[in-house]
């Protein structure tokens, strides 16, 4: 399997917390700079396309070419953040959530995207069962929408779902696009082995956030890769030892409670780039 590191916008949400709109000009200087920095000509970008995170300026198609255009020129491929589907016991909620991230599909499209991403939402009076339910019904209809556009869509885990319960959402939507955003960092809020749950997920994953995470008083913090207790370079090796000839874009995250969001981006990025030279070098031997 080839392994393409990204950056997640989330790690500058401390710089762009209420102004993700106006992000874009500085956000994709940041990624590439610090993609090459590290020795990656070609990398990815994770890009908000919709909701609360959108980054574009404007929505006119025109101004979406030519933001793929400067993608291109250097050297990044984007995955889009499409915004938030609402889990919800009124269909209403669903319904209009649903609606908000088709234009943003196609926006994605434009951006030339293969595989997307977005978030969930799960609101209460509903039981796991009937959550499950309703997010996998929902799941399917953006699944078909974004078949017809040549792409994937995947939502990761955080404190909502357990991973048995999102394997059971992308079997019952049925979408053969359908697959799993496995954020290897968040399974420890839920009390689950991250290594253990990628090895489970890996056949159906389609992108992953690299995350890592130090318990502090109570508190699960964000710390540059290799600075905590998540096996990162085990679980790197696993996926990089996967059958088959598919890409996978990792996003390097940070997700600070402090500033620095910079600093611990770089030091993610060398850890990563470290790890990938010492594979380079095992492989040439």
């Amino acid at each position: 399997m080839r392994l393409i590191p990204s950056v997640l916008n989330w790690s500058y949400h401390r710089d762009y917390w209420g102004a993700w709109n106006s992000s874009l000009e500085s956000y994709v200087p940041r990624v590439s700079a610090v993609a090459r920095k590290h020795g990656f000509e070609q990398s990815g970008i994770n890009l908000g396309v919709g909701g609360d995170q959108n980054q574009l300026a404007s929505f006119d198609d025109a101004y979406v070419r030519e933001v793929r255009s400067r993608l291109d020129d250097l050297g990044l491929q984007v995955i889009p953040i499409l915004g938030n589907l609402d889990i919800h016991a009124d269909p209403s909620f669903v319904k209009r959530s649903v609606e908000a991230i088709k234009p943003a599909l196609e926006r994605s499209a434009v951006l030339g995207a293969t595989v997307s991403t977005f978030g969930t939402s799960l609101h209460g009076r509903l039981t796991r069962e009937k959550a499950v339910t309703i997010y996998a019904e929902a799941a399917a209809e953006i699944c078909e929408l974004a078949a017809g556009l040549g792409q994937s869509l995947c939502s990761e885990n955080y404190n909502t779902f357990t991973s048995d319960e999102l394997m059971a959402v992308v079997e019952r939507s049925g979408a053969s696009n359908h697959g799993f955003l496995n954020d290897i960092g968040n399974w420890l809020i839920t009390g689950e082995d991250p290594y253990s749950v990628t090895k489970k997920l890996l056949p159906r994953t389609i992108h992953l956030h690299i995350k890592d995470y130090a318990l502090d008083d109570g508190v699960w913090r964000s710390v540059p890769l290799g600075d905590g207790i998540v096996p990162v370079r085990k679980i790197l090796q696993t996926l990089a030892d996967a059958a088959g000839e598919a890409t996978l874009y990792l996003a390097l995250e940070t997700d600070l409670d402090s500033d620095g969001e910079d600093e611990a981006l770089d030091r993610s990025y060398a850890y990563y780039a470290d790890w990938a030279a010492q594979i380079n070098e095992g492989a040439a031997r």
